[in-house]
This record gives structure tokens, C-alpha cells and sequence, in this order.
């Protein structure tokens, strides 16, 4: 089938940048491993410093700054190879005119650390590669995390919040979130965007934001795997002009659409998209999408609709959506091997320029019947080859 070779041809383009775009992310970890002696800074200047900004002047590339309990009002820049760790519970650093850290270093570590920031990023990257591990971060009036210039951070168990951004990747930045819960950011929980930008969402949370949740645009390269997305207020997911991998994650209960593809290339596997106000996944405007292995039920409108777009969705199941399964408009689409059933209309509605073609499919117990056509579309439904 012509379709489903084009798509899949774009499919394992997209499969070979998901599996090599973020070697350099992936490697950060491993290339920082500090071995030189501990510099200590204290509030009450009991030992070493009591500023971390004198401790990081002071120190040698590639030293370790331990950091005891209390509130450091510092605007800091790290330009160096340096670990700051908080030694111990509630070591906070609170940037009130700047961003709290710009880090600048070719390997920075922050591990440990509360970093609040009234005025800008939390924490900017603009140079090198740095790692963020078990950090609480937020930024009322800016990006919790902005990485930029060609940066690259794995962030790890890190907690954002309340922050007007989440993270930020963008001028052909790298990042790598694991085991992140982002959550009450106002305009985003991820943004990546600018050609060259690419980021990995890997067994996140992310929830409860007042927007939209992920994005990415303007040629950027995102793969979001076993993450969980609910509560969004605008698209879980939107992809303009982009490239999206989704894999092995839940897209669940936003106001809007689960997942938007809009001049973009985007592949989903064995995702549930469910529960969501509008479309369980929109294509449209020359998009090319997969869908594979996916379960799309109790969608608000269909489980999927497209326009405009190149899709092929097989081995899927799109059951209990409000209206139907599946909402296609000008384009060319396959639908194979799928599920299409239970929903509030027809299994399939097709209209305008549309040519689909379905096979081995089941289309049964839907509330207005299999298909309904309208004039110029043209639908055909095969059996088992």
C-alpha cells in the first residue's frame, strides 16, 4: 500500500533520531565525576565560606562546594567545571534581580538544591554540559530551566513547579529529563524549539498546567517515553513544524487535544491517549503521523481526526469516544487492523478530498453505524489479506 509505505519510510527516519540524537545527553553523567577535595560553605561561617559565590571563585575546576542548610540570596555564575551539593535538608538558593545560576561551566553538577528565582530562569545554561539531580526548582516570572547556545543537562528526580516556564530548550540545545515531575507551570511544562534543539522526556509526570503542556517547534526534535501527561489545560501535546516520538506513555484527561501534529512528523506507540475534552490525537496541515499499538477511548469529540495530512493508524483501539473513532477530512489515510467501536457516532466519518482505505479492521457497535460518507471522500474497506 502506497500510504503505508511513504509513512513508514518517514517512520524509520524518525525511529533513527530517537535513537541517536541524544548521545551527547546520555554521556553527561558519566563524563562528571569530580575527584578533588570538598569546599564547604555555611550561613553561619563556622567552616570555609559563607557565600557559594566566593567558594566557586575560590575553587579549582572540577571541585566538589558542599553546601549547608539555609538561604543563599545569590545571583551566581558558575564558569567552571564545579559540583554544588547540598549538604543536607532545606539549602536554598533564591536569585532575586537575575536568574539564581547561570552556569556556564564545561560540567556542572547540582545536585540536592532548592533554587527559587523572582526575577528570570531559575537556572540558565548556556555553556557545556551540566547535570541536575534531585533539585526543587521554580521561577515565577521565567523558565525553571532555559538551556540555549548549543547546552546540553540531564535533569534527574528533580521537582518544578510554579514557574512560568518548565524547561526551556532552545538555539540547539540538548536535554535529557528522567524521573521528573513538572507540574503548575503557566505557559508551558516543555518547550523545545529552533532547529538543532532536541530533548528526551523519560518516565516524567507532568500535570496540572495551566496551558499547554509539551511543545515542540520550529524544527525541533522531541521524544517523550513511559511518561504520564493529565490535567493540561490547552494540548498535552503540540508539535509545529517538528518531529515527535511518543512511546509507552499515558496522554490522559486535558482540556483540549491529547496530542496536535501540525506540519510535523509525529509517531506514537503503545500510548493511551484517553479521557481528553477534544480529539484524542488532530493531525493536519501536510502532517505525517503513525500510529501504532495505541488505545484512544473516551475522547470528547473522536479518537482521532485529521485534515489535511498523510496517516496511518493499525493495531489500535478506539472505543467509547463521544462522537467517532475516527474524523478524516482531505487526505490520504490507512486504518489497519484496528478496533473502532462503541463510539457516540459512526466508527468512521470521512469527508471532503479524502481517499481512506481500511482494512482487516472491526467497525462494529457504534451508535450511528460503520461508516458515514460524504461526497467527494471515498472510502474503501477490505478484508483480511
Amino acid at each position: 500500500m502506497q500510504t503505508s509505505s511513504s509513512i513508514r519510510v518517514v517512520a524509520i527516519n524518525i525511529v533513527a533520531f530517537s535513537l541517536a540524537a541524544f548521545t551527547t545527553s546520555s554521556k553527561i553523567l558519566a563524563e562528571q565525576n569530580p575527584s578533588s577535595s570538598d569546599i564547604t560553605v555555611s550561613k553561619g561561617g563556622s567552616t570555609g565560606h559563607t557565600s557559594i559565590g566566593d567558594a566557586a571563585r575560590a575553587a579549582r575546576p572540577g571541585s566538589r562546594i558542599l553546601i549547608k542548610p539555609g538561604v543563599y540570596d545569590e545571583q551566581l555564575v558558575i564558569d567552571k567545571s564545579l559540583e554544588l551539593v547540598g549538604d543536607g535538608e532545606k539549602v536554598v538558593i533564591q536569585g532575586r534581580d537575575h536568574e539564581a545560576l547561570r552556569l556556564e561551566g564545561a560540567s556542572v553538577t547540582l545536585r540536592n538544591l532548592t533554587i527559587r528565582s523572582t526575577a528570570g530562569a531559575g537556572v540558565l545554561v548556556t555553556k557545556g554540559k551540566s547535570t541536575i539531580t534531585k533539585c526543587t526548582i521554580s521561577a515565577p516570572s521565567g523558565a525553571a530551566v532555559s538551556v540555549v547556545s548549543k547546552a546540553a543537562i540531564a535533569a534527574e528526580h528533580t521537582i518544578v513547579s510554579d514557574s512560568t516556564g518548565g524547561f526551556d530548550v532552545d538555539s540547539g540545545a540538548t536535554a535529557t529529563l528522567t524521573e521528573c515531575n513538572i507540574s503548575k507551570c503557566k505557559s508551558y511544562a516543555v518547550r523545545v524549539h529552533v532547529e538543532g534543539s532536541n530533548a528526551k522526556i523519560q518516565k516524567c509526570s507532568i500535570k496540572d498546567c495551566p496551558t499547554d503542556g509539551v511543545m515542540v517547534t520550529d524544527n525541533g526534535k522531541l521524544a517523550v517515553l513511559d511518561t504520564e501527561m493529565s490535567a493540561i489545560e490547552h494540548s498535552c501535546l503540540y508539535a509545529h513544524e517538528a518531529i515527535l516520538v511518543v512511546k509507552d506513555s499515558k496522554i490522559r484527561n486535558g482540556h483540549m487535544q491529547g496530542i496536535v501534529s501540525d506540519f510535523s512528523h509525529v509517531m506514537v506507540f503503545r500510548t493511551e491517549i484517553s479521557g481528553n475534552q477534544w480529539e484524542g490525537l488532530y493531525a493536519c496541515s501536510d502532517s505525517t503521523v503513525l500510529v501504532s499499538d495505541c488505545k484512544l477511548n473516551t475522547n470528547g469529540y473522536s479518537g482521532v481526526r485529521m485534515n489535511n495530512a498523510l496517516v496511518e493508524i493499525d493495531d489500535t483501539y478506539l472505543t467509547g469516544n463521544h462522537e467517532c473513532g475516527v474524523d478524516a477530512r482531505s487526505g490520504i489515510y490507512a486504518i489497519v487492523r484496528c478496533h473502532i467501536n462503541k463510539n457516540g457516532g459512526n466508527a468512521i466519518w470521512i469527508a471532503d478530498q479524502c481517499n481512506t482505505t481500511v482494512l482487516d479492521s472491526d467497525l462494529s457497535e457504534n451508535s450511528q453505524g460503520e461508516a458515514r460518507v460524504e461526497s467527494p471522500a471515498k472510502l474503501r474497506v477490505l478484508p483480511e489479506r
